[in-house]
């Protein structure tokens, strides 16, 4: 049994390296945006984000998200935990077959809410069937603090997304297909790997574990569908009022939010996973002292990033792209309250309470398309920002409402948040209107340079520490 002090140590170090490998890897996606961008038309640009937007909806959808299921089946079946995932990667493939089946039977209106060509959505289907395994594997890892394994196969899916896609670029004629193409192509080979892996290695099929993780599962989706939908929708919504140019230049804009959630993606691989493990020892004072720095930091980087986004975008897309630059600070004002919300999930997924998410994000969700329906046409693509961001508010105070219910709300120090949450507000106000001003943002940018550095030099033992403490 490690020590509480070699817990923090492991958590610390996994989430050094997660975020080290998603800044590298994650950002060869963000930098050959540019590229791509060029490649394609404005057209072709947005029809590829269409794409996206579908692939992850049905991948929710289809593969019933079983993987959701893992972070509490670790504790409830330690002893047989192999063939639980492999008992749930076929419950998983023989959904996909059935939603495939579905889609063949109702595919003469299905594609025109799609708004793809059929070609595509067998991509779809065809890189489902076995994508579970790479996902359940990704999170066995992680629960184990085992990041080499996940760092070497997002190296293999992520380069080769890239390098597949320049390749059949060069070779077809058809700029689109090639992008789709090889976007898809490593990820499949990858979970096609792991599938037969884990087949082949546990045996045993059990339909008590396929029920167990249904029930999950199942409210989760609801959750993860609606979510997406709230994250997403805005594009397709804005493809069809405004046109796929209108969602090209959304969708350059939005990239910048990647900045964020690569970050928020590192910290929470391993956050989640010692926060499941401090619930379940009633370890509540270590993490509400450890959350305060968590939310700062972040809170921090998320401004950061908004006072710089403007020569992010034009970097990432040139001067055409620049309208599109009071899309980011409501986008990015949302991602930090995603990242709020979040915290709040981890809890309720542990406690396997995924009806009260469900219920929460799906009004969510509504709430965006009604106001996506109500400004979109008034106001332009912009006002998807707004009503996404909206929407992620909601979210937030309705999940504090439901872990309160709960009983655990003195896990996190309520009041903190609520007074980052306004701070953050503000800021990003203020840097809405810095944007008609290059000095004025540039002064604002030095200020928060100044006051950075003064935080920095005054907490400088305690950052010292932090820094030996996780090289031992």
């Amino acid at each position: 049994m490690k020590s509480k002090e070699g817990k923090q140590k492991e958590v610390v170090k996994a989430s050094f390296w997660y975020l080290i490998s998603n800044v590298i890897l994650k950002g060869i996606n963000f930098w050959t945006v540019p590229i791509f961008a060029r490649i394609l038309t404005q057209s072709e640009y947005g029809y590829f984000n269409n794409f996206a937007t579908w692939l992850s909806i049905i991948t929710i959808v289809a593969t019933i998200n079983l993987s959701t299921s893992l972070p509490r089946a670790r504790f409830d079946f330690e002893d047989d935990f192999g063939n639980f995932i492999s008992s749930n990667l076929l419950l998983g493939s023989f959904s996909v077959v059935c939603f495939f089946l579905v889609f063949l039977l109702n595919k003469s209106w299905l594609l025109n809410i799609f708004s793809l060509d059929i070609k595509y959505i067998y991509i779809i289907f065809g890189s489902l069937f076995f994508l579970p395994a790479f996902t359940m594997f990704q999170q066995v890892q992680r629960f184990a603090y085992k990041y080499k394994m996940v760092i070497l196969l997002t190296v293999l899916t992520t380069i080769g997304n890239v390098i597949f896609s320049f390749l059949l670029i060069y070779l077809m004629d058809n700029n689109l297909d090639a992008r789709i193409y090889g976007a898809q192509l490593p990820t499949f080979l990858v979970s096609l790997g792991l599938y037969g892996y884990y087949l082949l290695r546990f045996h045993r099929f059990r339909f008590s574990y396929c029920k167990y993780a249904l029930a999950i599962a199942v409210p989760y989706v609801a959750h993860m569908l609606a979510n997406t939908v709230l994250s997403s929708i805005d594009r397709t919504m804005i493809t069809s009022i405004c046109g796929a140019e209108d969602n090209a230049l959304y969708s350059m804009a939005y990239n910048i939010a990647l900045i964020l959630t690569i970050l928020y993606d590192s910290m929470n691989s391993a956050y989640a996973p010692w926060l499941g493990e401090q619930l379940h020892a009633k370890n509540y004072l270590e993490i509400k002292q450890y959350s305060y720095g968590y939310i700062l930091c972040y809170g921090i980087i998320v401004l950061g990033v908004m006072l710089i986004a403007p020569e992010l975008l034009w970097i990432l897309g040139g001067e055409a792209y620049i309208p599109a630059k009071y899309v980011i600070p409501p986008v990015l004002l949302g991602v930090f309250f995603l990242f709020l919300y979040s915290m709040y999930v981890n809890i309720e997924q542990y406690e396997k309470k995924t009806k009260g998410m469900a219920i929460a994000t799906i009004i969510a969700a509504t709430l965006n398309l009604v106001l996506n329906y109500l400004f979109i046409p008034r106001y332009g693509y912009v006002a998807a920002a707004y009503t996404t961001l909206v929407g992620y508010i909601f979210l937030f105070v309705f999940h504090y409402i439901l872990v309160k219910k709960m009983g655990f709300s003195m896990v996190y120090d309520s009041q903190y948040i609520v007074k980052i949450s306004m701070i953050m507000c503000i800021l990003t106000l203020i840097t809405t209107f810095l944007y008609e001003s290059m000095v004025l943002r540039f002064i604002f940018a030095g200020i928060y340079i100044f006051v950075l550095l003064y935080i920095g030099i005054k907490n400088k033992k305690n950052i010292i520490k932090f820094i030996k403490k996780s090289d031992d």
